[in-house]
């Protein structure tokens, strides 16, 4: 949107691949299994894309969760 595109259909565009069953993302369960861990991310702008997209998923967690990590 920031670069002009005048239509927004592409906001509801979902990727699902043929034949295969992915369970929904559960940002709580990621967030637990990463607990104390370190990551080291190596990549281009295909990389941080990913990364950023990450991130926006993980922001859905509520701030009430995150004393369940403590």
């Amino acid at each position: 949107m920031l670069n002009g595109r005048p239509d927004m259909s592409y906001l509801h565009w979902r990727w699902k691949p043929y034949e295969c069953e992915l369970p929904q993302f559960d940002e709580v369960r990621f967030l637990s299994a990463m607990r104390n861990k370190s990551w080291g991310l190596i990549g281009d702008s295909i990389l941080r894309n990913q990364v950023q997209s990450l991130l926006c998923l993980l922001s859905k967690v509520k701030v009430m969760n995150i004393t369940y990590f403590h």
